[in-house]
């Protein structure tokens, strides 16, 4: 079993790893405050992922239910929320 802070340091190994990993890593988020936050860097590459790749969401924290809706409405292979 890897950890996400593990996969998340392979990843940037290279080019090809991060292909492979990408998926595995996006598969189950927790949402946070900073995925909603346009001005997070990178935060729109992490969308992305998120849209292509997350089935799972972890909300842990109380969200302004519009922006999540807004943020999730664009990931298909979401199948669940907790």
């Amino acid at each position: 079993d890897c950890s996400p802070e593990l996969l998340q340091s392979l990843r940037l190994v290279s080019r090809i790893f991060n292909i492979f990993a990408t998926p595995i890593r996006y598969r189950s988020i927790t949402l946070c405050p900073k995925l909603l936050d346009h001005n997070t860097v990178g935060v729109h590459i992490v969308r992305q992922n998120m849209r292509d790749h997350t089935q799972h969401v972890k909300i842990k924290t109380k969200f302004d239910w519009d922006l999540v809706v807004k943020l999730l409405s664009g990931c298909g292979r979401l199948k669940s929320m907790t």
